[in-house]
């Protein structure tokens, strides 16, 4: 496995601890009181960790556009379908009438 191919391992890693702990944020925060004095405590560690994944999702393109751009061959599935988006099944996008971003 090349550096590369390592970095965007652990890039891919480290992104996925971080959503996992920002479910495990917002759904403590739903069983709390809104009052309760963790909610902010919470909040705060949510937007920082949404701030880290931002960096780290970006970082993480870098790295696959590179892997993609050193194939031999430009025409592969993955360099093709590289910029496709995700769908995005969040209720706020699903309460606007959009199911995915479209590049």
């Amino acid at each position: 496995m090349s550096e590369v191919e390592e970095d965007l391992k652990a890039t891919a890693e480290a992104i996925t601890v971080g959503a996992r702990r920002l479910v495990a944020i917002e759904a403590a925060k739903l069983e709390l009181d809104p009052k309760d004095p963790m909610v902010p405590v919470l909040s705060a560690e949510s937007q920082e960790i949404s701030r880290r994944l931002v960096v780290q999702t970006e970082v993480e393109d870098a790295l696959a556009t590179t892997l993609a751009d050193s194939l031999p061959d430009q025409d592969t599935v993955a360099s093709r379908h590289h910029r496709r988006r995700v769908p995005d099944s969040s209720p706020a996008r699903r309460s606007k009438g959009r199911t995915s971003d479209r590049a």
